[in-house]
This record gives C-alpha cells, sequence and structure tokens, in this order.
C-alpha cells in the first residue's frame, strides 16, 4: 500500500496456482503417484514441512486440474502406436468406487500405457487404441474389416455406400446406424468394430500390419494378433507325452522356442 492509499500488486509466475506454486504440486503428485504416500501420511508430512493445507485442498490438488497429464498420456500412446512394429497388450480386473472393472496395459520396449474402463471387449480395445480421440471412420480398411468378420453384405453395401464417412463421436455414429435401420446387435457390434478400427489406422498413423501380442484374448485378436512368447509356448509344455522319445522330442522343441526367445531379444524382435 502506497502513501496515497493506492495498492500495488505483483504477478505471480505462471506456474503458481491458487497458493501453491508448481514444485509443490509435483512433489505431491510424485509422493502421492509414485512413492504410493497415502493421502493422510502425506498431509501429515506437508505440515510438518510447515505447508499450510487442508485435507480438502490435498485432494483438489490430486484430482483436479490434471488435463495437461491427460493429454501426454494420449500423445504417450498415439506417439508409440506410429513408431512401433508391435505392441503388447493386457487386461486385469481393477476394482473402482466398488464397482469390478478392467486396467488395460498397451505397451512394449518403447512406451507403456494403461488405461482403466468398466469393459474389456474388443470395442472398447479399439477404443483405447484411437488415443483420445473419438473419431468412427469409414473406410476401405473398415469394410474389408466388416467382410472378414462375416457382416450381412447387405449392411455392409449400405455403409460403404453411406455419403457420410466419419463421425465425430458415439452419438453420431448411433445415429447414423439407427437411420440406416441397422439393429441387430451383432450388426451393430460387428459394425462398430470396423469403423473404430478404420478411426485407429486413418488418425494415428498405425501401420496395418501392425502385430498385437497377447495372451490369445479374444478382444486383442485384431491386425496382425500373434501370441506373446510365454503362452506361445505353454500350449506346448501342456502337451502330454508318454514315451522317451515323445518327452525327448517335446523338450527338444521347448529348448527350441527358448533360444530362438533369447536370439529374438538381442534383434529386438518380441514376437511369433
Amino acid at each position: 500500500q502506497t502513501e496515497d492509499g493506492k495498492y500495488i500488486e505483483g504477478k505471480l509466475p505462471a506456474s503458481v496456482k491458487g497458493h501453491f506454486d508448481a514444485s509443490l504440486i509435483c512433489f505431491i503428485l510424485y509422493q502421492y503417484h509414485q512413492c504410493h504416500v497415502t493421502q493422510p501420511l502425506l498431509l501429515e508430512s506437508l505440515r510438518e514441512y510447515g505447508v499450510d493445507i487442508s485435507s480438502g485442498q490435498l485432494n483438489r490438488l490430486l484430482i483436479e486440474n490434471q488435463e495437461s497429464f491427460h493429454e501426454e498420456k494420449a500423445e504417450v500412446l498415439s506417439t508409440g502406436l506410429s513408431i512401433s512394429d508391435y505392441i503388447q497388450a493386457d487386461d486385469t480386473g481393477a476394482r473402482h468406487k466398488g464397482k469390478n472393472g478392467y486396467c488395460t496395459h498397451i505397451g512394449n520396449d518403447f512406451f507403456a500405457w494403461f488405461e482403466s474402463t468398466q469393459s474389456k471387449s474388443r470395442i472398447n480395445f479399439l477404443e483405447l487404441l484411437r488415443a483420445g480421440s473419438t473419431l468412427y471412420g469409414i473406410t476401405p480398411e473398415a469394410i474389408s474389416y466388416m467382410k472378414e468378420q462375416k457382416l450381412s453384405s447387405k449392411v455392409v453395401d449400405q455403409l460403404n455406400q453411406s455419403e457420410i464417412r466419419n463421425f465425430e463421436d458415439k452419438s453420431y455414429w448411433d445415429s447414423h446406424l439407427e437411420k440406416l435401420g441397422i439393429t441387430s446387435k451383432r450388426h451393430i457390434r460387428i459394425a462398430t468394430e470396423g469403423v473404430l478400427l478404420g478411426a485407429v489406422l486413418s488418425e494415428n498413423n498405425v501401420a496395418s500390419d501392425l502385430a498385437v501380442i497377447s495372451d490369445d484374448a479374444g478382444q486383442f485378436n485384431i491386425l496382425s494378433h500373434g501370441l506373446c512368447w510365454v503362452h506361445a509356448e505353454r500350449t506346448i509344455h501342456k502337451l502330454n507325452a508318454y514315451s522317451d522319445s515323445q518327452k525327448a522330442a517335446l523338450e527338444s522343441i521347448r529348448e527350441q522356442i527358448w533360444t530362438l526367445y533369447v536370439s529374438a531379444r538381442s534383434l529386438e524382435c518380441y514376437y511369433l
């Protein structure tokens, strides 16, 4: 306050949001997400450091205004898909807010990406591969996929002759299906998988021969699908050998698989 009663107000650095600067926010996020420090313990330690912060404010710093992180996360997946010849995919059960869901992993030696959803269907997997995009696209690849999945030729022709080729989000796509009179659950599922695949290939610069390596779960059986090494060998490991010659042959094949695996790793080639 100056002698004439006016106030001079300094400008805070752009990194300061509210009462806390970027360094403190980074520390909080790192402690919680990377070091797995619970909110009560984190609040206690912050107050011991002399930080005047409430439990509510700490919670807001952890869950609000995280758009930039979500954007970066989407870019990690988009970039990873565009530079990769193969990806590995898997999902596992994940419980959130009292409801059972799933956490899907997509990655390889270059990147690792995770997302929690309420489904582990092929539609869900293709939606994740869009890397944040909401687009649905009727492309040649989409039509080819529908034909491979034995979708009714009448439905395929309807979609292929459609003047509208791209749809901004699910509501526009669902509306288009309704206008065409496509109501069968099977037809809707296959058509939706197709246009999602079309969007993935066109939007994210994904190679049409991208290898998807998994544990043979059906939802991952798209593009060039293959088994991971463990699951590829597991089918042989389950074979029953009754004679000494059969046992020797079985062990020889298993040994060859893992010898090839070691050689492949040195060449950065991880799929059969």
